[in-house]
Order: C-alpha cells, then structure tokens, then sequence
C-alpha cells in the first residue's frame, strides 16, 4: 500500500553542492588553517631551548621559531580574510573553529533563550582583551627567550618565596640581576648566593618579574598565539557586521542559489 502525507517516503536526500568559487576558498580557508594548527605543533615540539640540544642552541633555534610565527600569523590573517569572503557569499562560519573543516551552509536559527551572537562575540573579545593586558609582558619576553632576541645577565639568588594556588604551593627563588640590581624571580628552587646566567626580560614588567625557562617561553607563546588568533577571529566578526550595516550590497550571482 502506498503511503501518503507526513510518513511517505520521499528518496534519500542530496547534499546540496557549494558553487565553484565557494569550494575553493573552502579548500584554501581549510588548508590555511591546518598550517595554523601545523606551527602551534611546532613550537611546541621544537620551540623550546632543552639542554644538551645543537638546534636549540644554535641561531638557526631563533630563525625557525620566528619563521614559524610569522608563517602561523600570515595563515590566521589569511583565514579571517576568508571567513570574510564565505560570510559575504551567505555561507555561514564559527570563525576559526570550522575553519579546519567545511562550514556548515545555513545559520542555525537561534532558539529561544539563546544568548544572541553580538553578545557572545563581545564577551569573547572582552575575554581576549583582559587576557592579553595581564599576561602581555610575559608573552614579549617569552618570544624573545625563544627568538633569541634578549641578553644574558647573572642572577643572584637571595631568598626562597612561596607561590600558593589551587595545585598547592611552589617554592621560587628571589634575587636579583647583577649589574643591572632589578629583582627577579627564578621560577624554581636553586642554591642560594650561587650566581648563574640567565636571559635578561625585555619587558620587565611588575616589582619583581620571573625569569623565563624554556617550559615557561613555549606556554606563554602558544597563549599569545591563542588570544591573537580569537582576537583576530572576533575582529573579523564585527568587520562582517560594520559592512552589512554600511549597506553594501551582495550581487545577485555571488550568493548561493537557496539563498538568492
């Protein structure tokens, strides 16, 4: 028998298929954003300065680590700028984190009691912004540490301090830098009045800032490359919203066919 009304069968349903022009920025926007991805993975396998180790002793350790920097900046730039161009075709992105992937056609229709999206993007910004004002002076002189771009100093060790958080408590080392005699903190426990090289912050920001160790450069570089790279996403979000409110006008034939 034959059905009829809302239990008829009507076929397998077919994927719509994106416009030629659409599938190759897709294509390009997802290999862009597998590069970001690939020079996160290396500084974290091969950013830091391990002892004992040629490459990372060398000046070649300097010129990879901010060739891979400038490369993971132009990709994340590059990505914006396609999310940018998808957005202006009707096809709707969550930034970067779809970037990887293919992004979905439609915009999901918000159901009620769903924070609207100029919200979200603003927290997520303010987030970014916070982020980056309390931890910036860290973050130049870790890139600095992995770039080999500051000068060596000796630090004195003078005292034990205690660092307290919710993983328990931490002893570092207070002192100072010779020379120079601003105080510093080695984020570790050494012998005291045994004076060692130590590579001197470009930014020293705070009373007593703590020195760099290679664990301590990679994170804080990969938490800069993290918030630049959401900074630049949400940028980019509100770059789409200013020009759809400054009234340009989407040609006929660049928007997808459902959408026209």
């Amino acid at each position: 028998m034959r059905q009829t009304g809302a239990h008829a069968y009507r076929g397998p349903r077919r994927r719509r298929q994106f416009p030629p022009d659409v599938k190759r920025i897709i294509r390009r926007r997802r290999w862009l954003a597998w590069t970001a991805l690939a020079a996160l993975a290396a500084i974290v396998c091969f950013g830091g300065t391990g002892p004992g180790s040629e490459f990372s002793d060398s000046r070649a350790h300097g010129l990879f680590v901010v060739l891979v920097l400038v490369v993971w900046a132009a990709a994340v730039c590059l990505v914006a700028a396609g999310t940018f161009r998808l957005r202006r075709r009707g096809v709707y992105t969550a930034g970067f984190l779809d970037a990887p992937f293919t992004p979905v056609r439609r915009r999901a229709r918000p159901r009620r009691g769903d924070l609207p999206e100029w919200l979200v993007r603003a927290v997520i910004g303010v987030a970014a912004l916070v982020c980056l004002a309390v931890t910036l002076a860290n973050q130049v002189n870790a890139v600095a540490y992995l770039t080999d771009s500051t000068s060596t100093a000796v630090f004195l060790p003078r005292s034990y301090v205690q660092d307290c958080g919710k993983d328990g408590c931490t002893t570092n080392t207070a002192g100072i830098l010779e020379g120079s005699g601003l105080p510093a903190v080695w984020p570790a426990e050494v012998p005291l009045d045994r004076a060692f090289l130590v590579q001197a912050p470009v930014w020293a920001a705070g009373s007593s800032p703590t020195l760099m160790t290679s664990n301590r450069a990679v994170g804080y570089t990969l938490l800069a490359m993290i918030i630049d790279g959401v900074a630049v996403s949400t940028l980019s979000g509100y770059v789409i919203r200013l020009s759809r409110r400054l009234g340009r006008r989407e040609r006929p034939d660049s928007l997808l066919p459902e959408l026209r």
